[in-house]
């Protein structure tokens, strides 16, 4: 079974990629902060997300800020990171790439689209 992990603070952005994912069969893990997430996904024995979507936009410390931590972490080196914002300027997405997103959505996303991200990673979740 893959895991998929989502970081948004907002409840629909979390029960859209929930739903979308469980139906494919997936563990989702759903977190509304960058910091309750690094806890949880760094924790010694944790599940290690194939895909993990997150906010541009996080209270406490933002999405770049989440992607540059994680990043540095072997572990989440084969991990594919992708960006969601509502921002579509090219500096934000320039800013996206260098911290070490894979990929960036713009919001409102669709099902498809957060799929497509999930079956690069291994042709199909």
């Amino acid at each position: 079974m893959s895991v998929v992990a989502i970081i948004d603070d907002s409840l629909t952005i979390r029960k859209i990629v929930e739903v979308t994912f469980a139906r494919e069969g997936c563990q989702v893990l759903s977190f509304g902060n960058g910091m309750a997430a690094l806890r949880a996904l760094t924790a010694p024995g944790a599940a290690w997300p194939s895909v993990i979507f997150v906010d541009f936009q996080l209270p406490g410390m933002n999405g770049l800020q989440v992607v540059r931590l994680l990043r540095q972490r072997p572990a989440f080196a084969q991990t594919r990171l992708v960006l969601l914002s509502r921002r579509y300027g090219v500096v934000d997405w320039l800013l996206a790439r260098l911290a070490g997103v894979d990929a960036y959505l713009i919001k409102p996303v669709r099902t498809q689209d957060l799929l497509a991200q999930a079956m690069v990673v291994r042709g199909r979740v």
